[in-house]
């Protein structure tokens, strides 16, 4: 059965309303996007962990290096399963109260630290995982057959690992900044209305919201 979403026309929001519809569409975006991610990472993390053969040349590995590895895959899994639970539980309820009742009242306020927890453990704590996986994975592969292979993993991995988090960095600096811009903005424009009206230059309408 297909529902159809009551959202309001632009033209007819309130800059709070604005706000709101956007903070919806992120919030759906985002759990569907973790849910997505978190699945793929998730499954390459389990055939990796499966699929790795114990042979010789596991053994001969540093027992330090399979006790990280294994750690660390589990706790992949773990990352992603969690993000992936969050955004199931939460995209059904979320979608099916806003085809009923619109937007107005969604419970986001109630919900944006579980959508936050999903989107932190599946893009950031998630991926970041994913790559230690990978230069582990490599270490015990090649540790008797190939080291300088190991080496060359690790010498990719690394700046891209660094490129990850310098980007992660930028990114949310970016957003705070925007919203901080925003929120100063809404700020100033209710300062001029407000000091309108202590002046008599401008009538509240009883049905607006300030």
């Amino acid at each position: 059965m297909h529902f159809q979403h009551n959202y309001p026309k632009c033209s007819t929001l309130t800059p709070q309303d604005s706000l709101s519809l956007r903070q919806l569409h992120l919030s759906r975006a985002k759990l569907k996007a973790s849910s997505r991610v978190s699945a793929l990472l998730a499954g390459f993390a389990m055939v990796a962990l499966v699929e790795l053969e114990i042979s010789s040349y596991l053994s001969e590995a540093p027992q330090e290096l399979l006790v990280a590895f294994t750690t660390l895959t589990c706790l992949l899994i773990a990352v992603h399963v969690f993000a992936v639970m969050i955004s199931t539980c939460l995209l059904p309820h979320l979608d099916s109260y806003v085809s009923i009742y619109g937007y107005f009242g969604a419970p986001l306020h109630r919900l944006k630290i579980f959508v936050e927890v999903a989107w932190i453990f599946s893009t950031v704590i998630g991926i970041f995982l994913f790559l230690a996986v990978v230069v582990l994975a490599c270490w015990i592969k090649f540790w008797r057959l190939s080291p300088p292979s190991a080496v060359a993993a690790t010498t990719v991995i690394i700046p891209a690992l660094l490129l990850f988090l310098g980007f992660s960095v930028l990114f949310y600096y970016t957003l705070v900044c925007h919203k901080m811009r925003r929120a100063t903005e809404l700020m100033d424009g209710l300062d001029m209305r407000l000091h309108s009206l202590e002046r008599g230059e401008l009538r509240l309408d009883p049905s607006e919201e300030i």
